[in-house]
């Protein structure tokens, strides 16, 4: 089910995180920390698609200034993970490309994004998850 394996995933950064262990190489440590770094990408990734297919909804649902303002808060979430994910994912290229036509197409109606605090925005990324293990708190 995909909200246990993002719930393993952030869980897999939390307890990765912290300085180097006694007897681990400097290498293992190296590669501890390049492994961390590819899953809180992979959290960024899906917090962005969150935002994206929210946006999405809500813009069809012709609240088309909110859902703006979410996909340009997405479109800041993929733009993050381009390097660690256009190879990883196919669907990373589909959804970037997807949410840049909906972001030119609104923009070209001059629809103005909604004004939405960093919280609201941050809780709708986190989805299941606003309330525990967030990725909010770890170093990006």
């Amino acid at each position: 089910d995909p909200e246990g394996a993002e719930s393993d995933l952030r869980l897999a950064v939390i307890r990765t995180r912290g300085g180097q262990y006694v007897g681990e190489s400097k290498d293992q440590f190296q590669s501890r920390l390049k492994q961390r770094a590819f899953m809180v990408k992979w959290l960024q990734y899906l917090e962005g698609r969150r935002l994206y297919q929210e946006g999405d909804r809500l813009w069809k649902k012709r609240q088309a200034s909110r859902g703006l303002a979410l996909m340009l808060a997405a479109e800041k979430r993929y733009r993050a993970t381009l390097k660690q994910m256009i190879d990883f994912d196919p669907r990373w290229e589909l959804e970037w490309t997807q949410l840049q036509a909906n972001i030119k197409l609104l923009k070209g109606a001059k629809i103005t994004p909604e004004k939405i605090s960093k919280e609201e925005i941050q809780s709708i990324a986190l989805g299941p998850f606003k309330d525990g293990l967030a990725s909010g708190g770890l170093k990006r």
